[in-house]
């Protein structure tokens, strides 16, 4: 469950503060008595983000960890990144830094003795940029990772078995999202609307591809996955409204772009 996992976010740029406020508004709708700053931890270049960073931006203030907080993990140092996995126990790394080679192996290996299974998701991109390299995360873990990228990555076998590496791109959510608030006629995109975006993409994912270590369903199936979302987001806004309902005016306004062959007169 999302509620109990520990996320830790490298990268305080515009992407990474920006999931990171999905995942503070998403994880208090789910448990609106938890604190959830305890489980969303963020770093920029020069380590955790705290209140005691003199100069920190003040986009970056919901985020920033309080004394109490760096207690209750026993972090003393804050620019050590390994020292901050250990302490913090992350059961799910994100790479928004843009600094190649930042998840490196002791960083890797630091998670896995805490997760079985920690995902892991370098989401800086180009390639070049990216925090790691998928196949490198997959080998590091013998296999236990689940790995989505900010870039695409080619598939590639480890132990016999062939992974397909997801890129986490939203694409996959904005179609569906504004799709939806068009056709229910909401006044404003609210986060709940990206909370069921969400929770419906993750629905959509088939066991043949989990099998294949895709967290993403594959990109030519986006249609139905925008269509999917949209629906959700109908129904949520309107209660009167039946599936069947939602799924006709989401059916009639979607169209195909394609080229029809045109034929000269004579």
């Amino acid at each position: 469950k999302l509620e109990d996992q520990r996320i830790l976010i490298m990268g305080a740029g515009a992407a990474g503060i920006g999931i990171g406020r999905l995942l503070l508004k998403t994880i208090s709708y789910l448990q609106p008595d938890k604190n959830v700053l305890a489980q969303v931890a963020i770093t920029d270049s020069t380590g955790l983000i705290t209140v005691f960073d003199e100069k920190s931006d003040p986009y970056k203030k919901d985020f920033l960890w309080s004394q109490d907080l760096l207690d209750q993990y026993k972090i003393e140092d804050t620019s050590n990144l390994l020292h901050l996995v250990e302490q913090f126990k992350p059961s799910v790394l994100i790479g928004t830094s843009g600094q190649p080679g930042l998840f490196s192996q002791d960083i890797v290996n630091a998670m896995q003795k805490y997760n079985t299974r920690p995902v892991i998701m370098p989401f800086s991109n180009p390639d070049t940029l990216s925090e790691a390299k998928p196949e490198d995360l997959i080998q590091w873990t013998n296999g236990k990772a689940l790995v989505a990228a900010g870039s695409p990555f080619p598939a590639f076998t480890y132990d016999n078995k062939s992974f397909r590496i997801s890129q986490g791109n939203n694409v996959f959510i904005f179609p569906g999202v504004g799709l939806g608030a068009l056709l229910a006629q909401a006044k404003h995109v609210s986060s709940k609307m990206f909370y069921l975006a969400s929770k419906t993409l993750s629905e959509q994912v088939t066991p043949e591809e989990l099998a294949q270590g895709m967290l993403f369903p594959h990109i030519t199936r986006l249609r139905e996955i925008t269509r999917e979302i949209a629906i959700t987001i109908i129904l949520d806004h309107d209660a009167k409204t039946t599936r069947a309902q939602a799924e006709e005016k989401v059916d009639q306004f979607m169209w195909e772009p394609t080229y029809p062959t045109l034929i000269a007169e004579k």
